[in-house]
């Protein structure tokens, strides 16, 4: 097992993100990959967008429980911090059932904060979308050497 130095060089190079990763983009956000179900295109289509912005929601919710479970106080802080954990628990679940079914209708699902922001605000998301996985298993292998 490779063991991890912590000198300040090695702890910086493994900081820099990998900027000259090329990878070619199969489907591009808000496009559709027909899967063989029985939905038509469009439908496919109009039910990933509405999903997709049901799931920024539902993305937004889960972290504002977070935030209230580490921010409640007064007296009823215990009840109120468990309340607040188990919702959000209850929301991971709901986000991962979303994209999933937004996966399944060929669609991108949004997955990060930046693209919670673009469909909350309505602007179009740039950053989402499927690439190649080499890069991507290459670009995690690197982090975690």
């Amino acid at each position: 097992m490779k063991s991890i130095t912590t000198e300040p060089r090695n702890i910086l190079d493994r900081a820099r993100p990998l900027v000259d990763q090329d990878a070619k983009e199969i489907q591009p956000y808000g496009r559709i990959a027909k899967l063989p179900i029985a939905l038509a295109e469009n439908v496919c289509s109009a039910s990933a967008e509405n999903l997709n912005q049901l799931l920024a929601d539902t993305m937004t919710l889960r972290e504002m429980y977070k935030k209230h479970h580490w921010q409640v106080a007064g007296p009823t802080f215990y009840q109120l911090h468990l309340l607040y954990d188990k919702h959000y628990t209850e929301q991971i679940e709901l986000v991962d059932s979303l994209a999933e079914r937004i996966q399944m209708l060929g669609g991108i699902s949004i997955a990060m904060v930046h693209d919670v922001a673009c469909c909350i605000e309505g602007r179009p998301v740039f950053v989402a979308h499927w690439m190649e996985c080499e890069p991507i298993q290459e670009s995690l292998l690197c982090r975690s050497a």
